[in-house]
């Protein structure tokens, strides 16, 4: 049998990809509960960066121009709370898909040692380099 491997230089980049990207949508079903947990936590923590602003802005245009401080006080612990939820969100994402990562590499690298495993003598000592 011969196993001389393909040159990566013939096959194109846009098929390569696509191929791959195909190819890791099984180890990825396994973590659709992860990757829906994330995907809410990108859009908690992207709303609250964008509340923000709004949230500041107003503090400015009506409590500050009307010199409520109790206003300012009120709008402030609003700002704190949305920051510490956007954090918290952010926190969960960033856990979530390191963990996601971290599975995937482990299947992908399983994989690969079972499949180098499986193949007989005569394949590393034709691809020796």
């Amino acid at each position: 049998m011969n196993y001389k491997l393909k040159n990566t230089q013939e096959t194109k980049k846009g098929i390569i990809t696509s191929s791959a990207i195909k190819k890791l949508l099984p180890f990825l079903s396994k973590e659709k509960k992860n990757l829906l947990v994330t995907g809410v936590a990108v859009l908690v923590s992207s709303g609250a960066n964008l509340i923000a602003p709004i949230l500041i802005g107003y503090t400015i245009d009506h409590a500050m121009a009307l010199k409520d401080f109790q206003g300012i006080l009120i709008n402030s612990a609003w700002l704190l709370l949305i920051f510490l939820v956007g954090s918290g969100a952010s926190y969960i994402q960033t856990k979530a898909m390191g963990g996601v990562g971290r599975r995937l590499l482990f299947d992908l690298r399983n994989m690969l040692f079972n499949k180098l495993q499986s193949l007989p003598v005569e394949f590393f000592n034709q691809n020796a380099s």
